[in-house]
């Protein structure tokens, strides 16, 4: 199911994922696995210095490798400035979908940090306060994990 936050930006689940090209539609694919995986062709875990072990950009479609463990943040900027620099690519012509496999901490985040940088629809003071009005007006679904939380507290400057 995709959700819609903000206009032309969705939030989804794995339920909402596609891979194949769709008019008027771009996915940020937020998820190690299935997606990243299955799109770069690999099991287990990429060498560090493989080309793609961060991204992988085809057509519409971006694949970033991200895990959301609970409480340790094991996350790269880089990840978070891809997909906004994809959505701020795609969002003229396109409906944006971002999506991970639950549509409750990684795929939200993103929109989250979108609609508080590029967009500047959402407070951007601090990441609390932002959370705290995407929760409330834009996304009630919002449950970032400790780790997700801990690692844009403490990177919000830097990634807006």
């Amino acid at each position: 199911m995709k959700n819609k936050v903000h206009k032309k930006l969705y939030v989804g689940s794995d339920e909402a994922c596609f891979t194949w090209e769709e008019p008027e539609w771009a996915v940020v694919h937020a998820c190690k696995d299935p997606c990243h995986k299955g799109a770069v062709g690999y099991s287990g875990s990429l060498p560090k210095d493989h080309p793609n072990y961060l991204k992988y950009e085809e057509g519409s479609h971006l694949y970033l490798n991200l895990v959301d463990p609970p409480h340790k943040p094991l996350f790269f900027k880089s990840s978070f400035t891809s997909a906004l620099d994809f959505i701020k690519r795609k969002i003229y012509d396109n409906k944006v979908l971002v999506h991970c496999n639950e549509g409750l901490s990684r795929s939200p985040s993103i929109v989250l940090l979108y609609l508080a940088s590029e967009g500047q629809i959402i407070a951007n003071s601090s990441y609390p306060e932002a959370k705290e009005e995407f929760q409330t007006d834009y996304y009630s679904q919002y449950r970032p994990s400790g780790g997700i939380q801990t690692f844009l507290s403490q990177n919000w400057q830097e990634l807006l």
